[in-house]
């Protein structure tokens, strides 16, 4: 569990010394998102609806971190996971965020290669709040996040 987050916080570091990509052209609303979205995020609630209607939530915490385009995120794994970490690029059209995940942990990368990588992410971003809905084809996936503050 440490060595994911050590991980984590490891690419975190990297990513930020990266060259910055040139300005891209965004909306007025999309750059208050992306402004909005810049930071440290830790997940609060998550819940999956199938679509038969039945639900399930989880405990796990979860940390997503958006800079410059590049997004990463991870959640320290019960004892039946191995690592679960992932980074890639993102982008955002209108309140959508669009999120093309590029490598992770060995158990992510299975689960991209049989499932795809490429994530269109309905957004809700206040402040201090983060709110993002997935539609699957088999579940829809709904995850709360709160800022984490310095």
């Amino acid at each position: 569990m440490k060595y994911s987050v050590s991980l984590f916080v490891l690419a975190v570091i990297m990513t930020n010394c990266q060259p910055k990509s040139p300005a891209e052209q965004l909306t007025g609303v999309e750059e208050q998102l992306r402004d909005k979205l810049t930071g440290a995020w830790r997940m609060t609630d998550y819940m999956t609806v199938n679509n038969e209607g039945d639900t399930s939530t989880d405990e796990r915490v979860q940390y997503k971190m958006y800079v410059d385009g590049s997004v990463m995120w991870g959640f320290e794994s019960p004892e039946e996971y191995t690592e679960w970490f992932g980074y890639g690029t993102y982008y955002i059209e209108g309140d959508t965020l669009y999120e093309t995940m590029l490598s992770g942990s060995w158990a992510f990368r299975q689960a991209i290669s049989n499932e795809g990588n490429f994530f269109r992410i309905a957004i809700d971003v206040t402040d201090s709040t983060y709110t993002q809905i997935i539609m699957g084809e088999e579940e829809t996936t709904y995850e709360s996040y709160a800022r984490i503050e310095n």
